[in-house]
């Protein structure tokens, strides 16, 4: 996002789809922060990338979901970068471990996305600590299958509430922030599940995801 010097958001939505590969998932997420005054550069980056240098030293960087699966690598490769990385998820024990086994530039949250009250913690801990927010990473997402033939209203309400309702209260705790200093990133991380149709008993997941795609502050 941008924003004028009224400190009013002016900024755009940028949609990317890329492969399953967790390399090249990576290489977009970091590209994606890597931005001019009034546009977004993507670099393209050899699988397994080389080093280089994204303009990330000392910046701060939260990730949603980041103890495993590719908000873990996604940290591991802010944290190379040099940036400093707050990872949150429900699982404080787990989330420890991961921070320990990243180094020093990563610090564990323990927050439910889903619930507003802990995503506002989240980033009034980040601010106070740190008293900036460059880069917030929208990454928790989940499929729910149904236990029976048709969804139950639980069911419907938590596909929901991990898989969109987090990217839209995560994106609006961020922005309210990064405001303050004249702008910031948000990335959302969606699925190729967006663009495809899905059925059997996971039949929400890629609708909701099509709704991240869709979604702008």
């Amino acid at each position: 996002i941008r924003t004028d010097k009224g400190g009013n958001i002016d900024g755009e939505g940028y949609s990317f789809f890329i492969g399953h590969d967790e390399s090249t998932v990576l290489s977009a997420l970091l590209s994606l922060y890597h931005r001019t005054k009034d546009f977004l550069m993507v670099y393209s980056v050899k699988k397994g990338g080389d080093h280089m240098d994204l303009g990330l030293e000392e910046k701060i960087v939260v990730i949603t979901g980041g103890s495993a699966g590719i908000g873990y690598a996604a940290a591991k490769f802010f944290a190379a970068e040099g940036a400093r990385v707050i990872i949150c998820g429900r699982r404080l024990e787990v989330l420890e471990q991961a921070a320990a086994s990243l180094g020093s530039k990563v610090l564990p949250f323990r927050a439910d996305v889903t619930c507003a009250a802990d995503v506002a913690s989240l980033g009034d801990y980040v601010w106070q600590r740190f008293g900036v927010l460059d880069v917030w990473v929208n990454n928790v997402g989940a499929t729910i299958a149904r236990a029976g033939q048709w969804y139950t209203e639980a069911e419907i309400d938590a596909t929901y509430a991990v898989n969109f309702k987090s990217v839209v209260m995560g994106s609006q705790i961020a922005a309210s922030y990064m405001i303050r200093r004249g702008g910031g990133v948000i990335i959302n991380v969606a699925s190729l599940a967006a663009r495809c149709a899905s059925s059997g008993r996971a039949s929400l997941y890629g609708p909701l995801k099509s709704a991240v795609v869709n979604y702008n502050l």
